[in-house]
């Protein structure tokens, strides 16, 4: 094959670089969008552990609430 054939007789770029730079462009594309549908699955599950810690101290308070109330009538 000739050189004219393999390079862009506008840009003197290798059609072979050009493909090889336009797939590492897409790669990077998708790996950008997989970066950022995991950090929002981690800000998600995040609020969610922070939401269950919450719900597990307020039953912790209203047990100590009842064994008070329990307390003060048995006393």
């Amino acid at each position: 094959m000739e050189r004219s054939e393999t390079v862009c007789r506008y840009c003197g770029v290798s059609y072979l670089i050009f493909h090889e730079f336009h797939q590492l462009r897409s790669q990077l594309a998708q790996l950008e969008a997989e970066l950022r549908d995991l950090k929002q699955t981690a800000q998600r599950e995040k609020a969610q552990h922070e939401a269950l810690e919450l719900d597990r101290l307020e039953q912790e308070l209203v047990f100590i609430y009842l064994s008070l109330i329990i307390y003060k009538f048995q006393h």
